[in-house]
C-alpha cells in the first residue's frame, strides 16, 4: 500500500503534547509560517486542480481552456521541481548525483509535466498531475485542521476519510491512465499532434514508473497487463498467430520496462 506523505523536515514542526489525539493548537497564521514551505506546495497544487477543471468543465473559450491545461503542467512542474530540491538539494554535475535525481518521483513528474506543456491537450494527462495534487492538498488539509484545533469538525473529518477511502483507487486510476497514455501518443502523431520522438520520450517515463522505489502501482498496473496478455495467449481457443502476437507483445513489454 502507497501512503500519500511527503518527507520533509518541516512538516512536523508543529509543537505537540500527549494528550492522545491531538496536537497542541496553535492559530493559522502560526502553521503557515511555521510550514512555509508545505504551505507554498500547498498553493500549488491547488492551482494545478483548479486549473484541471477549468479546462475539463465545459463552460468557458477554447482559449482559455487551452491557458488553464498548461497552467495545471507549469504549476506541476514547479511543485515537483520544489519537492526534488527539498530531496536531494541543490544539482550537482555528477554520475551519482544524476543516479539519485532519476530515481526520484519527483523528477518523474517533472519530465512528465514538462512533456505536456509542450504538446497538443490530451485531457487524460491532466489526471496523474491532478490527483496527486489533490491528495495532497488535502493532507496537507488535514493536518492544518488538526494542528489548529479543527480537526473534528466535519469538513475535516470527510476530506480524512476521502484520503483513506479513495487513495488507493485515486492511485490505480493515475497508473492506468499513464499507460494507456504511451498508445495514445502514437495516434497523435499520425493526427499531427505530437513529434514523432514523444512515445519514445514518453517510453522513458514509463519505465521510471516502473522503477519506482516509493510507488509501486504503476509496475503492478504494467505486470497485470503482461499477465492478461498471457493468460489470452494460453487459451485453447486462442488462435496459433494471435497467441504469439500476444506472447511477443508481453515479452516486447516486460523487456522494455526492464532495459
Amino acid at each position: 500500500m502507497v501512503e500519500i506523505r511527503e518527507d520533509t523536515s518541516e512538516t512536523e514542526n508543529v509543537p505537540t503534547q500527549n494528550t492522545g489525539y491531538t496536537m497542541s493548537t496553535i492559530g493559522v497564521l502560526e502553521y503557515i509560517r511555521i510550514n512555509a514551505v508545505d504551505t507554498v506546495l500547498f498553493i500549488a497544487r491547488l492551482i494545478t486542480v483548479f486549473c484541471s477543471l477549468y479546462y475539463v468543465l465545459p463552460f468557458f473559450h477554447p482559449a482559455i481552456q487551452h491557458s488553464a491545461y498548461s497552467k495545471a503542467f507549469v504549476a506541476a512542474a514547479a511543485t515537483n521541481a520544489f519537492r526534488l530540491h527539498q530531496r536531494i538539494g541543490a544539482f550537482r554535475f555528477s554520475r551519482e548525483f544524476i543516479f539519485n535525481l532519476l530515481l526520484e518521483d519527483a523528477c518523474h513528474y517533472l519530465l512528465y509535466s514538462l512533456f505536456f506543456i509542450t504538446t497538443a491537450p490530451i485531457t487524460i494527462a491532466l489526471l496523474p498531475v491532478s490527483l496527486y495534487a489533490l491528495l495532497h492538498a488535502a493532507n496537507y488539509f488535514v493536518k492544518l485542521c488538526k494542528a489548529t484545533g479543527h480537526g473534528q469538525n466535519a469538513l475535516s473529518i470527510n476530506v480524512e476519510e476521502m484520503i483513506n477511502q479513495n487513495t488507493q483507487t485515486f492511485l490505480g486510476v493515475i497508473a492506468i491512465s499513464e499507460v494507456f497514455i504511451l498508445p495514445f501518443s502514437i495516434f497523435m502523431i499520425f493526427a499531427g499532434k505530437a513529434s514523432i520522438i514523444f512515445p519514445f520520450l514518453y517510453l522513458r517515463f514509463l519505465m521510471f514508473r516502473y522503477r519506482s522505489r516509493r510507488n509501486d502501482t504503476t509496475r503492478i498496473v504494467i505486470n497485470q497487463i503482461c499477465n492478461s496478455l498471457e493468460e489470452l495467449a494460453s487459451r485453447p481457443q486462442c488462435p496459433e498467430i494471435f497467441r504469439k502476437v500476444l506472447r511477443t507483445l508481453s515479452s516486447v513489454i516486460y523487456r522494455l520496462m526492464m532495459m
